[in-house]
């Protein structure tokens, strides 16, 4: 939960899957995304994910705090100011275009 959020991206969950047996540390891009703004969705019914409700730049935000947590050990893992993330924090990479094309399409 982000209080300094606008209403639907104050209290969200946002998943990225990927095929562990393959992909172990999480090197290639994630197989799917979902993303549910539990406050208007709390059964999690509604993936809005690809919805042109998002902006680019809270998609990096949401994946560069994945990243993060992914590498982060001890008290790092628990210092949420640490976990905040900028967009500077995410190359332009081919995984960052595709999120540029998923959010176009929609």
């Amino acid at each position: 939960i982000d209080e300094t959020q606008p209403a639907g991206r104050r209290n969200v969950k946002y998943i990225e899957f990927t095929n562990c047996m393959e992909d172990w540390n999480f090197t290639n891009e994630p197989l799917e995304y979902e993303l549910f703004d539990l406050d208007s969705d709390p059964f999690e019914l509604v993936n809005i994910f690809s919805s042109n409700r998002l902006s680019l730049d809270f998609i990096k935000k949401l994946q560069a705090t994945v990243r993060r947590l992914y590498n982060c050990s001890g008290q790092t893992c628990r210092d949420f100011h640490s976990l905040k993330a900028t967009t500077t924090s995410l190359k332009n990479n081919a995984h960052t275009n595709q999120l540029r094309e998923q959010v176009k399409k929609s």
